[in-house]
């Protein structure tokens, strides 16, 4: 079985990161947050532990700067030879989601997938190299999780 994992950039809008985390079921997930979301970063965090996700948060020193935000990235890749990357691009500042972007890009092509979520009508889009069409996704957030 090869493993997958999500990563993420945390915003203030918990389903942007959930849904897509319930609905590709990764072995593990790596949330990004900037200082402003850290609190948001926590609840997440609190969260997936609960529902049982091994997740690692990793702080983006300075969100403005796409440099370090790419680095920042890149250094948190899981390596592990076969492993399934899933970008989660629909949260954060544009440099933060350009910058997941890219470092998927930078992938082998089968190694990857960058995904974006339209939370209004709750379709998820793979784009890139294997880009895909809206896809309606049938996960509900539990009560508990949302007001967590």
């Amino acid at each position: 079985m090869t493993k997958t994992v999500m990563y993420g950039v945390v915003s203030e809008q918990a389903p942007a990161n959930l849904l897509p985390i319930y609905h590709f079921k990764p072995e593990k997930v790596v949330l990004f947050y900037s200082d402003s979301m850290h609190e948001n970063a926590l609840r997440l965090e609190k969260i997936l532990k609960r529902n049982q996700y091994k997740i690692d948060l990793v702080n983006f020193p300075a969100h403005d700067n796409y440099k370090i935000l790419f680095k920042v990235i890149n250094d948190s890749i899981d390596e592990t030879v076969g492993c399934q990357h899933i970008f989660n691009i629909t949260g954060g500042t544009k440099p933060m989601s350009l910058a997941m972007f890219e470092n998927a890009s930078s992938l082998l092509e089968n190694e990857y997938i960058n995904i974006y979520l339209d939370l209004t009508s709750k379709k998820i889009q793979i784009l890139g190299k294997k880009e895909s069409t809206p896809t309606p996704i049938n996960i509900n957030i539990s009560l508990r999780d949302y007001l967590e």
